[in-house]
């Protein structure tokens, strides 16, 4: 995935919904965006709008890299950090990962194929398969990895 746009999202409602799904307002009408990188390498340094899901490429290293971006197969993904917490936008949806019954499901499906999933409450809130990479250029696993991980868990994408 390369930036600009990942592409947008219905205006947020205020409160976060028991399925794990962030819903935010922005203040006086704008959104904080949060300094990402491509996962892989490929593509360039990032800001990226939460709220929207808008990634707008910029020259360099601006701030402290709060997230990553890449694709799930043809999905968009950002894996990020923003003030309520570690977040993941996949598509157009927003997940809470700090949501205490949310889960990531990550596995070998056959046939050169990974599955990659998000639960919440044992609930398949979102699921893609994909091709199968090498675990460095896999988001999905890093995703998987860090969620199963506490310390990786709060400490991954800390100011």
């Amino acid at each position: 995935m390369t930036p600009p746009p990942i592409g947008a999202s219905p205006p947020s409602r205020n409160g976060q919904g028991s399925n794990g799904h962030r819903n935010r307002p922005s203040q006086n009408g704008n959104s904080a965006t949060l300094f990402v990188q491509p996962f892989s390498g490929f593509g360039v340094p990032a800001h990226f709008d939460p709220e929207t899901g808008a990634l707008r490429a910029v020259g360099g290293g601006i701030g402290p890299q709060l997230g990553v971006y890449g694709d799930l197969g043809d999905t968009p993904v950002v894996f990020y950090r923003d003030p309520s917490g570690l977040a993941l936008r996949v598509g157009d949806n927003t997940i809470n990962l700090d949501t205490p019954f949310v889960a990531i499901e990550w596995e070998p499906a056959g046939n050169r194929q990974t599955r990659f999933a998000v639960t919440a409450s044992g609930t398949v809130v979102c699921q893609l398969l994909y091709r199968s990479l090498p675990p460095e250029l896999d988001l999905g696993r890093l995703i998987h990895d860090v969620c199963a991980t506490p310390t990786r868990r709060t400490q991954i994408f800390t100011r």
